[in-house]
């Protein structure tokens, strides 16, 4: 989860001094000018809210990879120690065969000196019965090991157990997407798995006009199709970005981004069985292009609209915190 969470850079300022300098070259009745202030405020409010909940969610990504790289080290740490055990509880069996043998050889010195001098008796009793009960205290040390083992493969297996299902899950919901897409991958709409997530890229060519943020009817009736399989799947967390190429300034970029990710989030909520607390809209302007190069067919490729889908933790932080 090294990604994090869009930053949406401010340019209302930039959209005052237009309004101001405006207001000074051409007359403006006083009506336009309130309308126009009252479009400010509202603008400015909208912003101090993307600021807010984007301070909220970096702190919840924070949470969320801390918790990840706990299970990652839990997980790590136990096939470590389950690696020890089990050589300690060879050592364990052998030592105990090693006594088993010391045993048998004084059991039979002991019957050969029977006839012998009391004190070599003695002695020989002695050691029978420390080796006796050192065999005894060995015998208990391997049963605490086997049963340490035994318990530390079962969380092993679980862990194991709750990682397999969620990458079953994203498997699954990946052909599901692909299968109910697939009339839409001539117009530049792809689908695949990495670390962990489901991508599915939207191309400009699909979803917008140049410069517009308005979904066009194809690109809608993807988002639907796509909706569909996503009211089946309410586990699964929903991450909109809008990506843009590196014409323009960043302010009309970030712009740009934003409206285009929270106008497929509108279409996505137009279906009810999607609970809106699943998605998170994200602008990330022309910061994360797919190609480098200033070609048209490398800017065509970065103009597009990325929908990440990831399995929610909450089972995984729940086993954490009952061990």
């Amino acid at each position: 989860m090294s990604n994090r969470v869009f930053r949406i850079i401010p340019m209302w300022i930039s959209l005052i001094g237009l309004i101001g300098e405006g207001s000074l070259t051409s007359c403006v009745s006083m009506k336009q000018h309130k309308d126009l202030e009252a479009r400010h405020r509202a603008i400015s409010t909208e912003l101090d809210s993307c600021q807010a909940r984007e301070l909220r969610l970096n702190g919840q990504m924070d949470v969320l990879e801390q918790r990840v790289n706990a299970a990652q080290k839990v997980n790590l740490g136990l096939a470590r120690d389950t690696s020890r055990l089990i050589s300690d509880l060879r050592s364990a069996r052998q030592r105990i065969e090693q006594l088993d043998r010391q045993n048998e050889e004084l059991a039979r010195t002991t019957e050969i000196l029977r006839s012998g001098s009391a004190a070599e008796q003695d002695q020989l009793l002695k050691e029978l019965r420390e080796t006796e009960s050192e065999l005894r205290k060995r015998e208990d040390d391997l049963a605490l090991l086997e049963k340490d083992v035994r318990n530390r493969e079962v969380r092993i297996q679980e862990m194991q157990g709750i990682m397999d299902a969620q990458a079953q899950t994203l498997n699954n919901l990946r052909q599901t997407i692909s299968k109910a897409l697939l009339g839409f991958e001539e117009s530049g709409l792809t689908v695949r798995e990495k670390n962990g997530r489901v991508y599915v890229s939207l191309s400009e060519k699909l979803m917008f006009k140049v410069g517009s943020a308005e979904v066009d009817p194809r690109g809608r009736q993807a988002i639907q199709e796509l909706g569909k399989v996503l009211a089946g799947n309410p586990d699964i967390s929903i991450m909109v970005e809008g990506h843009t190429d590196d014409q323009g300034g960043d302010a009309l970029n970030w712009d740009l981004s934003v409206r285009r990710a929270t106008s497929i989030v509108k279409i996505l909520i137009e279906n009810p069985q999607i609970e809106p607390s699943r998605i998170t809209a994200a602008g990330r302007g022309k910061h994360l292009p797919l190609e480098t190069g200033k070609s048209n067919e490398a800017r065509t490729r970065n103009r597009r609209t990325e929908i990440i889908l990831s399995p929610q933790l909450d089972l995984l932080f729940q086993w954490l915190e009952t061990r």
